[in-house]
């Protein structure tokens, strides 16, 4: 699930990059449009400038030949400086351009040969001999003007379609980013959704496990723990909340020194010392419980990690103390049953099914002259007997009971 998350953050990332890129991308044309337009006013300002400047000065210069004014001979020479500097700037708009130059050349060529004929015009007062040849280059001047505006034009167009283009399939890349990323969006949430529903049963699958082990727990006939390395418990089942005298969710958290009577903890901690040490403890011990004391057989297992650390240990404690009374009172019964049988002049002896012997009270050891040690649990009551003695006993048995006897431990 976290890698997941994470592979669907990265791959967020990438489209968010790649959509800042295609919007970086389309700003720079849509700048590279405003910078190309500006560019192409400018250019069409100069030529506008460059046509207004002749004609004002054509106009001066016949003014001039008509008056001899000389005012109106400054204003021709003053326009034609200025068409000189225009047809200069428009060179410097249109530097950068390699198919202007050729026009570029042939204006710079056209008005070389009309400004000085219009000067000298001015000057000379002919400006009606040289009319016809003025009107012709004149033409040849503007007509080169007008085609340096319309490859302006042309230019500009084909670039302007150039920049359609590669917005329309920035949009296309955009849009498809966008949708890239609404797929992975709807697939990422399907899918914490799906993750949500596994994790909600799994969630209560875990919580009626543990209701079942929890009652298996409770069931048990002994109390049941489980301590982490620094003695809070963890779990423990409703036998030792009772006997520590404390609610179970009181106790999980709690230290053990914390739960239990200061003396309890102090005749159990030798062990808790030893267990958090990595060794098995077992061992059967009185405890101090409701003012009195009861037995109890503990077994403490360390519980490690993968590297060999403890992490904690499983207590199980069985009361026995009803077990030591019971025992108690067998060995009164039994020591009473043996002084009665060591007390007889008689000598029993008992077996068990295989025919070895289980008791020698103390007339038998005066009659036989063996130990009990020496023969309970070890041999039958066949070595007492000589074997032709037992033979012969079983034929005798043989006769009086109408069918075969076998000597053995039963003649």
């Amino acid at each position: 699930m976290e890698r997941i998350i994470h592979f669907c953050f990265l791959l967020a990332a990438l489209i968010v990059v790649g959509m800042g890129v295609l919007l970086y991308d389309s700003l720079s044309q849509g700048h590279g449009v405003t910078v190309r337009l500006h560019q192409v006013n400018k250019i069409f300002d100069v030529v506008h400038r460059i046509r207004d400047n002749y004609i004002d000065a054509e106009k001066a210069a016949y003014k001039y030949a008509a008056s001899d004014n000389p005012a109106d001979h400054a204003e021709s020479a003053l326009r034609l400086n200025e068409v000189n500097a225009d047809i200069v700037a428009l060179g410097a708009l249109l530097h950068r351009n390699a198919g202007q130059a050729p026009r570029l050349r042939q204006l710079t060529a056209a008005f070389a040969k009309l400004d000085p004929m219009l000067r000298a015009s001015q000057i000379a007062g002919q400006v009606d001999t040289a009319a016809a040849l003025a009107i012709q280059r004149r033409q040849d001047f503007f007509d080169v003007v007008s085609e340096i505006s319309n490859s302006t034009l042309r230019d500009f167009g084909h670039f302007d379609e150039t920049t359609r283009d590669h917005f329309r399939a920035t949009l296309v890349k955009l849009a498809s980013l966008v949708a890239i990323g609404l797929l992975i969006l709807v697939a990422v949430y399907l899918h914490i959704l799906w993750q949500f529903r596994v994790h909600k049963r799994l969630e209560a699958q875990q919580k009626e496990s543990d209701e079942l082990l929890r009652l298996a727990v409770d069931s048990v006939d002994g109390m049941i723990i489980y301590v982490d390395r620094n003695r809070r418990y963890k779990f423990c089942n409703k036998a030792y909340s009772q006997y520590a005298g404390h609610d179970r969710e009181a106790m999980v958290g709690a230290t053990m020194q914390q739960m239990l009577d200061k003396e309890v903890y102090r005749q159990i901690e030798p062990y808790l010392d030893r267990v958090l040490a990595g060794q098995e403890v077992r061992l059967e011990h009185p405890l101090l419980a409701d003012g009195s004391f009861m037995e109890v057989r503990a077994c403490l297992i360390p519980h490690f990690d993968g590297k060999g650390q403890v992490q904690g240990f499983f207590g199980q404690f069985t009361d026995i103390t009803e077990y030591r009374r019971k025992e108690a009172l067998l060995l009164e019964k039994t020591s009473f049953q043996r002084a009665i049988l060591d007390s007889a002049r008689i000598s029993i002896i008992t077996t068990d099914r295989e025919g070895i012997i289980r008791s020698f009270n103390v007339g038998a050891e005066h009659m036989l002259g063996y130990r009990a040690g020496e023969l309970v649990g070890k041999v039958s009551p066949a070595c007492f007997h000589e074997e032709q003695e037992c033979r012969q006993r079983a034929r005798t048995l043989s006769i009086e009971l109408g069918k075969p006897v076998e000597p053995g431990i039963d003649v």
